[in-house]
């Protein structure tokens, strides 16, 4: 298949999705957001010839149709959320969770102001290098922070950057709370200003997603006043990510050598963010002979089933491009192992939500399903979180929401 033949095809199969799943949801839920950004990424072919821009192949209808269809299925979580949420009237913060949550708001919007701190010298010389030469020296494998407790905790916080947009809305929900909103607005930043030292871009582009998706669960439960200053924060979010965005792109793919250079290089270094993943995908299956094993994405796994630490030399150019995260479970071992990894996300995440709405559980359900989301919206890019400290965070997050109380969140009557 050529890339007009894949984007007929998959856009086919995106509406007739879309079309099915309409009728149990309603009109302006959040996972309409996913769908745009899957008719974003199949839609390319329509306008430019991938291959040739790549240099690749013809594509696999196999492939790509498994591609699409996991990917579908990785949405079951949501739509078990939409359903539920859909038949809720609004949401609002006890008294106690008021007094909780201000600890809590506290402790991150501190935790914020040191990790902005201590990463300003490392962004600000990555800056003054420029994009190109930044990621230069990450790509020759030179540290651009040092290995420290004190990094290591900066970019942890920085990882759990969307729990901040959903304390942003929470914070909104109870006058006792809206204090904080601006600090935890700022707060939502940090993951940008963490990936500055790298020159890395993702953040921009994920945080607005995160933003728009949170506000469409959260638009119910708003005073006028309140959407109309979501409304002015949004604006502001999107000014400063369109503006570095367009900077860093810029000087990475228009003036350096990424992507060739040129405006060419420019449109592949940004829509080429998106579009290239089920190419990659198709190029991971076709292509992938040597095995990646656990210890690249889920080293913690690894230590719990004994395998050795084993270093990943990646020499496919497919290997380090946007895959989805679909294609770094197929490089771990294979077909085994994208089934495995794909299923146990799916199903730990719809069951977990599952028992946690059948309890009522409302603030550990919205825990749960950040959570989810997180995984699952950069996942459409590539899995973030590989590493034994993500890997041990993504545990915790996961398990924390069946243990806390449900004295935080009710439902407005």
């Amino acid at each position: 298949m050529n890339s007009l033949s894949v984007s007929l095809y998959l856009t086919f199969l995106l509406g007739l999705v879309v079309f099915l799943m309409k009728r149990s949801i309603v009109k302006g839920a959040s996972i309409t957001v996913y769908w745009w950004l899957l008719f974003i990424m199949v839609s390319p072919g329509f306008v430019m010839d991938v291959q040739n821009l790549f240099f690749w192949g013809p594509i696999g209808i196999k492939n790509i149709s498994i591609f699409f269809i996991l990917l579908i299925l990785t949405t079951l979580p949501w739509l078990r959320f939409e359903r539920w949420y859909k038949n809720i009237p609004a949401i609002k913060i006890t008294p106690n969770g008021a007094n909780v949550l201000g600890v809590v708001f506290l402790i991150v919007i501190i935790s914020c102001i040191f990790s902005y701190v201590y990463i300003a010298p490392y962004a600000i010389r990555s800056y003054s290098l420029g994009a190109a030469k930044t990621r230069a020296l990450v790509n020759s494998d030179e540290s651009v922070l040092p290995s420290s407790i004190l990094t290591t905790f900066a970019v942890g916080v920085s990882s759990i950057s969307p729990f901040y947009i959903f304390f942003f809305f929470l914070s909104l929900l109870h006058p006792a709370l809206k204090k904080y909103s601006l600090g935890l607005f700022i707060s939502s930043f940090i993951y940008i200003w963490v990936s500055m030292p790298f020159m890395a871009r993702d953040g921009f582009v994920t945080l607005p997603i995160f933003f728009i998706i949170l506000y469409l669960v959260f638009k119910k439960s708003l005073g006028k006043h309140d959407v109309k200053k979501v409304k002015k924060y949004f604006y502001v979010l999107i000014g400063i990510a369109g503006s570095f965005l367009l900077i860093y792109s810029l000087s990475r793919f228009y003036y350096g050598r990424g992507s060739g250079g040129g405006f060419m290089g420019l449109i592949d270094g940004t829509w080429g963010y998106i579009y290239q993943q089920p190419y990659v995908f198709d190029r991971t299956i076709t292509y992938q002979h040597t095995w990646h094993g656990l210890n690249m994405r889920f080293p913690l796994l690894a230590d719990i089933l004994g395998q050795p630490h084993i270093k990943v030399d990646r020499y496919q150019d497919f290997e380090t491009m946007f895959g989805t995260m679909l294609s770094e479970f197929y490089s771990i071992g294979g077909y085994w192992s994208l089934y495995v990894f794909t299923g146990a996300f799916i199903l730990i995440y719809y069951f977990g939500l599952r028992y946690l709405i059948v309890r009522h559980k409302y603030f550990s359900i919205f825990l749960l399903f950040i959570t989810y989301l997180i995984i699952e919206v950069t996942g459409l890019f590539y899995y973030r979180y590989g590493g034994t400290t993500f890997n041990w965070l993504f545990l915790v997050l996961t398990l924390l929401p069946f243990f806390l109380s449900n004295r935080v969140l009710t439902i407005k009557k």
